[in-house]
């Protein structure tokens, strides 16, 4: 299965708490999802794993809460089609 990626830019809208997630046989992760909205206004979650979660602040940030606006551009995420949404994760380039 080839995996795709691109890049993402949009303005900043939600941002998760880190949760710990286990995956099939292997240790527990961090994981921690972002949305984003694009000119178009389209709405996509991007899910940051591992390290990356650090990258953003310790507490969720609501969108109505923060001076704006908030740009988040995403670079190598990969892009993965989940229950009919569009998603995008964080790669080890991200």
């Amino acid at each position: 299965m080839k995996l795709n990626t691109t890049h993402v830019v949009g303005f900043l809208k939600t941002v998760t708490n880190i949760q710990l997630l286990q995956r099939f046989g292997e240790q527990s992760c961090r994981m921690r999802e972002i949305t984003i909205e694009n000119l178009r206004g389209t709405t996509m979650k991007i899910a940051l794993w591992g390290s990356a979660t650090n990258q953003v602040g310790n507490d969720p940030i609501h969108y109505d809460s923060i001076t704006r606006p908030v740009l988040v551009a995403g670079c190598s995420t990969f892009v993965k089609n989940y229950q009919g949404r569009i998603t995008l994760s964080s790669t080890n380039a991200t």
